[in-house]
């Protein structure tokens, strides 16, 4: 007895000390064979301490002279307390949350969530989220039974295998027959097989509610405010996690925009650590470790970013972030100088810069892995407008006679760089490669699956912004402009990518031509290309100068 004492005082003290996280761990794993195990430990432990009362008053139970020798009650009290030890250790050490449990588990997580208790929250999720969504899916064998023997799915099943086998004997598809008796055999079997899944289904039993209860958790806790700022801040990798586990989810898409917004609003999250962390290039591409978990995830292969439209949450947070600056146009930091602190340490706490970094590297991921779809490289332009909108001079400290005087101005030359190595990726890439072969050189084709294409139109409609600003200083613009002519040249220049450098041309000549800015914009293109003329008859092809002046004339 004082044995069964020991133990259980024991046992308690362990569970006091037991993380709170680990007790709802062991609560969400434990089931009723668990309990049993346990109820039948201490009353074999009681009935071996009382065994010679036993004996006496129960006659089938052998006496102690009749045990293998070297065994008694009280040894064998050791033997029961250890080998209800071991099963239970084994036990709670691989079960796993299971439907008849998902119901605690939601109680559970919401108590945590309520509480504001989000480490042990999290620690809950991360040992059961594989289970939580095999819940939520029905990755089970009697739903899947369910789903394989609904008459739909039965009836297109059966068709499509009696449709290979006459197929294979040389007769017409059943499904396709146009005589009557094939119509009306196909019918037959059609009704057989609907009659046949109805009377199958009706035995097979339905448990609807711990799927109910796992959809409503992550409606209700997944995509609640506090919960995701809580976890982009203190367990963003777990985001991941979701991410990738949640295939079968609907909620799957609004999570994924929800968490990068809330990535994006931390200055200090992983995103931007990453991004600035993610500075190696090799052959006009940035290398992704491993070590740089959340880019890896969604551009180590680039269609999952397309999937998860990984670039609308970044593109809408900087346009939002730009809106909330013009509400505010006195307390707007951009419009200051730039100075070494901005370049080497801020610029990597701003949405903005670091927000074109992103696209920088998803874009020429796309290039080099073959994308067939331009990322939505187009929230380039929408970000330049806003820029533009909200760029003045007004700050004492700032020389407008700079190349790039203010941080709108240095953000503006890192898009624009941007855009341009994504054009001249095209040097790079084989030729015959799909999403850079030009099918069309009119801009106004769309050739969504050409990323240089797409770039260049881009890149033209920022410059289009730029040079029609009252706001933006000369020598911006004429930086700007310089580089995307410099690009036309470069085009020109290798010999091979002179439809390229069409596009270009037709694109600077035709961006905005219904708008009423379009002659003013025209004029300063003109100016701008005067001023630099010189210069380029000095390091370009004269004849290469000479069509942008005709073509700029012309227009104008």
């Amino acid at each position: 007895m004082d044995l069964l004492i020991t133990v259980l005082t024991l046992l308690a003290a362990v569970l006091a000390i037991t993380p709170r996280e680990r007790q709802l761990d062991i609560r969400v794993r434990i089931r009723t064979f668990d309990r049993s195990v346990v109820f039948f430990g201490i009353f074999a432990v009681l009935s071996l301490e009382f065994y010679e009362f036993l004996q006496r008053h129960l006659s089938w139970l052998p006496p102690k002279e009749c045990w293998p020798q070297g065994l008694t009650p009280k040894n064998a009290t050791y033997l029961v307390i250890l080998v209800v030890a071991a099963t239970l250790w084994i036990r709670l050490r691989f079960a796993k949350l299971t439907r008849s449990k998902m119901s605690t588990f939601r109680e559970l997580i919401e108590e945590l969530y309520w509480n504001g208790n989000y480490g042990e929250l999290f620690a809950l999720l991360h040992t059961h989220l594989k289970s939580l969504f095999r819940i939520y899916s029905s990755d089970y064998f009697l739903p899947r039974l369910r789903e394989r023997l609904s008459p739909i799915s039965s009836i297109r099943s059966t068709a499509f295998l009696i449709d290979e086998l006459a197929k294979a004997k040389g007769a017409p598809p059943l499904t396709q027959a146009n005589n009557s008796t094939g119509r009306r055999y196909y019918r037959r079997i059609r009704s057989s097989i609907s009659h046949t899944a109805w009377r199958v289904l009706r035995l097979l039993p339905v448990d609807d509610t711990s799927q109910d209860s796992s959809r409503e958790l992550i409606r209700g806790v997944f995509l609640a405010p506090k919960f995701l700022t809580a976890l982009a801040q203190t367990r963003p990798y777990l985001g991941l996690e979701i991410i990738e586990l949640s295939t079968q989810s609907f909620e799957r898409a609004e999570f994924v925009d929800l968490f990068v917004k809330e990535l994006l609003r931390d200055h200090h999250s992983v995103f931007y650590r990453e991004i600035q962390n993610n500075q190696n290039t090799w052959h006009e591409r940035y290398q992704l470790p491993e070590s740089n978990r959340f880019l890896y995830f969604f551009l180590k292969d680039v269609s999952i970013a397309k999937k998860l439209n990984i670039y609308k949450p970044v593109g809408d947070s900087m346009l939002s972030y730009l809106d909330d600056l013009t509400r505010h146009p006195l307390g707007d930091a951009y419009n200051r100088t730039v100075d070494r602190d901005f370049e080497d340490v801020e610029s990597w706490h701003s949405p903005l810069f670091v927000g074109v970094q992103f696209f920088d590297i998803m874009v020429k991921e796309a290039l080099f892995q073959k994308m067939e779809w331009h990322m939505w490289l187009y929230y380039m332009p929408l970000v330049i407008e806003r820029i533009v909108r909200n760029y003045r001079l007004t700050d004492p400290l700032v020389e407008p006679e700079y190349e790039f005087p203010t941080r709108y101005g240095y953000i503006l030359y890192r898009a624009f760089s941007s855009m341009r190595d994504w054009i001249l990726a095209v040097e790079h890439i084989p030729s015959d490669q799909a999403n850079v072969k030009l099918k069309s050189t009119s801009v106004s084709y769309d050739e969504n699956s050409n990323i240089p294409k797409s770039s260049i139109i881009a890149m033209t409609r920022c410059l289009y912004y730029v040079l029609q600003s009252k706001h933006i200083g000369h020598r911006t613009k004429r930086s700007l402009a310089g580089m995307v002519f410099d690009i036309y040249f470069d085009l020109r220049a290798s010999g091979n990518f002179d439809s390229y450098a069409q596009v270009l041309l037709s694109a600077i000549l035709g961006v905005k031509s219904y708008e009423k800015s379009q002659h003013e914009y025209r004029k300063t293109l003109t100016e701008l290309f005067e001023a630099e003329k010189d210069e380029y008859l000095v390091k370009r092809s004269e004849v290469h100068v000479a069509e942008v002046e005709a073509a700029i004339n012309l227009g104008t």
